[in-house]
């Protein structure tokens, strides 16, 4: 069966055309700047949006880890926790009975997410706990992975590092 050309008087448009356009759209859409900062989302009534010179402002140290192609990086960074705790997040010793069950949501820009229960973002529960990251080898994160990024030191698969993060959602 063959696609009419012609329909009340205006061409329609061919297959190939349309995914030319698509994917030029596509292109000006992924072009774009990035929106700069960390939405944080579930705290309160209204979200809020850290930038990584508000990240810098708090205690943050460099880390060094095995990239995924397995080069060593530097990485600076401050603690998840930290993070929330300054936008008004209660962590450390008030996270125990029915609060085990609360969770953050770490989404990226290109819509990957994983999730982390509360003790595994804070210092008081485990010895490593996940930093965001603004900094790589002693510059800003490059595009594919910044401008910031979620990174766990001691896991073995970086399956829960998130690059290009963008919101951090509690969840209760």
């Amino acid at each position: 069966m063959s696609l009419p050309t012609q329909q009340l008087g205006r061409s329609v448009p061919s297959l190939a055309v349309c995914a030319a356009l698509a994917a030029a759209c596509a292109g000006q859409i992924y072009a774009q700047e990035p929106v700069p900062g960390l939405a944080i989302h579930g705290l309160g009534t209204a979200s809020v949006t850290l930038t990584a010179a508000d990240l810098a402002r708090l205690p943050n140290k460099t880390i060094t880890v095995t990239s995924e192609k397995g080069q060593p990086a530097q990485y600076r960074c401050a603690i998840v926790a930290d993070v929330l705790t300054s936008v008004g997040a209660d962590m450390g010793p008030a996270i125990r009975d029915k609060r085990f069950l609360e969770t953050v949501q770490a989404s990226a820009r290109d819509g990957y997410e994983v999730v982390f229960s509360l003790p595994e973002l804070d210092p008081a529960f485990t010895e490593t706990p996940a930093r965001l990251c603004f900094e790589k080898n002693g510059a800003a994160l490059p595009s594919d992975e910044g401008p910031l990024r979620l990174v766990l030191e001691k896991e073995l698969r970086h399956g829960r590092w998130v690059r290009q993060l963008s919101a951090l959602t509690w969840v209760r």
